[in-house]
């Protein structure tokens, strides 16, 4: 006759249990990660759009003022550094917005990334 009482199957099936609510702990920590992973880029993508909306109007100014510099150049009323200048000007803001550019890739490789689409 077994001295074996269930005893230590018991204290298994305990360990084993918590266990399992350690792991099911971990996946809610995960999923938690990961929505914050999503909400995080959205909010990225949303700020680079407005971002790249304000270069456009900047793009728009800038574009304008070297048309004005050269006119005024032409007449002769302005200086050829102020057509430089414009020129700077509007090189500055289209690198600018090739650099938000890439950001708003960037941003979208990140939601796909959090999406696990990637």
């Amino acid at each position: 006759m077994p001295l074996f009482n269930g005893g230590i199957r018991i204290h298994e099936e305990h360990a084993q249990r918590v266990k399992i609510g350690g792991l099911h702990h971990q996946i809610g920590l995960v999923n938690d990660q990961i929505k914050t992973d999503i909400q995080s880029a959205q909010i990225e993508i949303k700020n680079v759009k407005l971002t790249l909306k304000q270069i456009e109007v900047e793009h728009q100014l800038a574009k304008r003022s070297l048309e004005l510099a050269k006119e005024s150049y032409q007449l002769g009323v302005g200086k050829q550094i102020d057509i430089l200048d414009g020129v700077y000007r509007l090189q500055l803001v289209n690198c600018n917005q090739v650099i938000q550019e890439l950001k708003l890739q960037l941003a979208y490789l990140k939601l796909k990334k959090a999406m696990g689409t990637l």
